[in-house]
């Protein structure tokens, strides 16, 4: 199907026409401002997600991460890693390192390379997520430490997790087959794939922001979710929407459209956290805000029970419908008091 002078071609017709000794030759003198941001892109990704990991290991709690925006995320991710892979240009700078020496074999690979750091870093998210998940409402269930959220909420949580990531995986396992399969078997669909993988990418993880914000919205609090993250990560995603644009151009929007709008829901959130801030600052509560300690302001309690039929393996108790004051120790003595109080009151009720 391919030739020295064009890289693909439909049966029925050109469909895209790359020369891959041109490309090639473009690709031997890299430009050094263009490889430093990129590297510096890669590294500003992953300090971005640290606080994110730590806030979640600081509070052992996924409480406040939406459980579709995790699921949507690592969904998108996938497609995101597939399309970049499958763009024929791509495929193009690939073949180039057979040719090319490392550094410039190396500089031609970096837009895939900060794609796949991307994922790889929110699928560290996702592991986490489903960690904590679990490992919360069993610390619930032995008593070994009350949830941050109402019991309810914690138990449903716990055994959505797993559902998660068997999702996830499966849903990998088949786009990158359908990939591996159009790149070996019909290559002059490649592009039409790659489009389909952008579209979907762009629509997921639009979606994917909305439950977050939902969730973040009606607790009244971020939660685990790290607003120090949300705040590293905006300008990168821009930036990187950006260099996007100058390496594909506009034909290959597929490619950078998802980042720009992500970054817009990043910005969404931003402003939530310090709308929040703000609420409890009025509140006369400074030192205590929603962005510094994620406490509770205006808990969303969800109208939702929990029983065997839902093959669950935790059950709540009538007094887990009173989620704990976040602003309080989990250790201290006044919550458990508090706690028996509400119960005895909701039990006599």
């Amino acid at each position: 199907m391919a030739s020295t002078s064009e890289f693909s071609i439909n049966p029925g017709g050109a469909v895209f026409s790359i020369n891959p000794s041109a490309r090639c030759d473009d690709l031997k003198s890299p430009s050094t401002t263009t490889f430093v941001i990129s590297c510096g892109l890669i590294v500003w990704t992953i300090a971005s997600y640290i606080p994110q990991y730590a806030r979640i290991i600081r509070r052992q709690s996924a409480e406040g991460l939406s459980t579709l925006y995790i699921l949507l995320g690592a969904s998108s991710g996938v497609c995101a890693v597939a399309n970049i892979l499958v763009l024929p240009s791509s495929q193009v700078d690939i073949g180039c390192c057979r040719t090319n020496d490392t550094y410039p074999c190396i500089a031609g690979l970096l837009g895939m390379v900060q794609v796949i750091n991307g994922v790889a870093c929110f699928w560290g998210v996702m592991f986490l997520y489903i960690y904590y998940a679990r490992e919360e409402a069993e610390a619930e269930r032995t008593g070994r430490r009350p949830s941050m959220s109402s019991q309810m909420r914690t138990y449903r949580r716990a055994r959505k997790a797993w559902f998660v990531l068997f999702f996830v995986f499966a849903w990998s396992l088949v786009i990158l087959l359908i990939s591996a399969i159009i790149l070996h078997r019909f290559p002059w669909y490649a592009q039409n794939w790659a489009d389909f993988l952008g579209v979907l990418v762009a629509s997921l993880a639009c979606t994917q922001w909305l439950p977050q914000v939902f969730t973040t919205w009606h607790l009244g609090h971020l939660g685990s979710l790290s607003v120090a993250m949300l705040a590293l990560s905006t300008p990168s995603t821009w930036i990187f929407g950006f260099s996007l644009i100058s390496r594909v151009g506009l034909a290959g929007w597929s490619a950078w459209i998802v980042y720009v709008l992500v970054g817009t829901m990043q910005l969404v959130l931003i402003g939530t956290a310090i709308l929040f801030a703000v609420r409890d600052y009025q509140h006369g509560e400074p030192g205590k805000n929603t962005i510094d300690t994620g406490v509770q302001g205006n808990a969303w309690l969800d109208g939702y029970s929990i029983s065997s039929e839902d093959g669950g393996d935790y059950e709540a108790d009538a007094d887990s419908m009173i989620a704990p004051d976040e602003r309080m120790s989990l250790l201290d003595d006044r919550y458990k008091k508090g706690k028996s109080s509400l119960g005895a009151i909701y039990g006599n009720a």
